[in-house]
């Protein structure tokens, strides 16, 4: 049986990736600095403090050290959401801090470790692309010029020190997750419901989207393939934001022709305007494809249902 180990298990991805891997059987160490309250059977919870692990703490590395050693997987998830705040000054330096501190204590542990895990999946997310417009984006495209942009690449480059100490690594760049226990989603879904729903902005700007059934599937399907480097996690088929949110309110029986203006996004918003909601990348799942990943919600019409049933 597979021991795996996940840092950032409380997140939605996390969640469906624990419900998938419970399913399987099999060991499931889940580092968390606040607990679990939910843990199942062949979970075990560890807690963690990044901070106190890199100032140097007496004994704080030991537990996470010895969670890792002789797993066979780690996935590191952690890192708090772009969402949850305005992205002023002092909330981007906590969104790139977290991530920065979690993974630089992972790699700490990690190094420490005899035996350590063979495969590390480091999250990421298709923002490392940037605004692409209408263009289609690969794994080969080139790094973006948004804040986005260089947290993913300065996430991705904190855990490269694992790679070189032999971890065979994928790069997990998500797209939008969605889910009906996703706090994005539910965020998206509540002017719906009132019949606000419309365009964002000019509504035509391209998200790569994908299930977080889906998420946790491809994260499982990469644990066993040997495809290291970066792996775009997004459905095939991108979509316009205004076409998500017809067929959302279709579903629902409500309008969405209610526009909500670049200017009022920012207002209300912040910074995770520009960043989340206005731009455009069509990110495209080419290597999970050519690995022969099968989604289950691979279209619109495939998800929708599973959101709203």
């Amino acid at each position: 049986m597979s021991h795996w180990v996940i840092a950032g298990a409380s997140g939605v991805i996390g969640r469906h990736l624990r419900h998938i891997l419970h399913d399987r059987g099999g060991r499931t160490t889940l580092l968390s600095y606040g607990g679990v309250s939910d843990a199942r059977g062949g979970e075990q919870v560890v807690r963690w403090n990044p901070r106190e692990i890199l100032d140097g703490k007496e004994g704080a590395l030991k537990p996470v050290r010895d969670a890792l050693e002789s797993a066979d997987v780690i996935v590191n998830l952690a890192g708090s959401s772009l969402a949850d705040g305005r992205l002023g000054v002092a909330h981007r330096e906590w969104v790139l801090g977290s991530r920065l501190l979690a993974t630089q204590c992972l790699v700490g542990a990690y190094t420490a470790c005899q035996n350590p895990p063979k495969r590390w999946l480091q999250a990421s997310a298709v923002g490392y692309y940037g605004d692409c417009g209408a263009e289609k984006v690969t794994e080969d495209s080139p790094l973006g010029s948004m804040f986005l942009s260089e947290v993913c690449d300065l996430w991705e480059d904190a855990a490269e020190p694992a790679r070189q100490h032999g971890a065979s690594m994928a790069v997990l760049r998500f797209g939008l997750v969605l889910a009906p226990d996703a706090p994005a989603f539910q965020k998206m879904l509540t002017p719906i419901k009132f019949g606000a729903g419309g365009p964002l902005g000019p509504g035509t700007q391209q998200w790569a989207w994908l299930s977080a059934q889906d998420a946790a599937r491809a994260i499982v399907f990469l644990a066993e393939q040997n495809i290291d480097g970066p792996v775009n996690i997004t459905a095939p088929e991108p979509c316009a934001q205004l076409d998500l949110t017809k067929a959302l309110a279709k579903r629902l029986n409500r309008p969405s022709f209610l526009p909500a203006p670049a200017w009022g996004l920012r207002l209300v918003t912040g910074g995770v305007a520009d960043e989340l909601l206005l731009p455009s990348c069509a990110a495209l799942p080419t290597r999970l494809l050519e690995a022969g990943f099968q989604f289950n919600h691979g279209k619109l019409a495939d998800v929708v249902p599973w959101l709203l049933p």
